[in-house]
């Protein structure tokens, strides 16, 4: 669904790393059950939609997903802290990380990224 005239420069690392964040949560959190992963783009933001099927997230957990006050170390393991790393990167890049229920069952993770970025961020001679 992307043009192939978007030209956007990320860092490459931190980008397979959030996705592979987002993708092997909701294998994790859904084994069995589709996985679906788009991009679209809107009014000069690419959204990655990374969405699966499952029971709704309380509303509660779900608004302090990949802040940095929402992870645990529990059993040897960091437990949360990869939407951290998410989010971050999104901020990272003027962008933002969204997660949110689908209407139906299912829910919705991935970064929102600006087609063109801020001045800040263009690289110059």
């Amino acid at each position: 669904n992307i043009p192939a005239e978007v030209d956007m420069q990320l860092n490459k690392v931190g980008f397979e790393a959030a996705m592979d964040n987002l993708i092997r949560d909701a294998i994790n959190h859904n084994p069995g059950r589709p996985i679906n992963v788009d991009a679209s783009v809107k009014e000069g933001w690419v959204t990655i939609s990374v969405y699966n099927e499952g029971n709704p997230i309380p509303q509660d957990k779900l608004s302090r997903l990949g802040s940095d006050a929402y992870w645990s170390r529990g059993l040897g393991e960091l437990r949360g802290y990869g939407k951290v790393n998410v989010r971050k990167f999104c901020e990272d890049h003027s962008g933002r990380f969204e997660a949110f229920n689908m209407q139906k069952d299912g829910q919705h993770f991935g970064p929102c990224l600006q087609m063109v970025l801020p001045a800040q961020f263009v690289l110059m001679d």
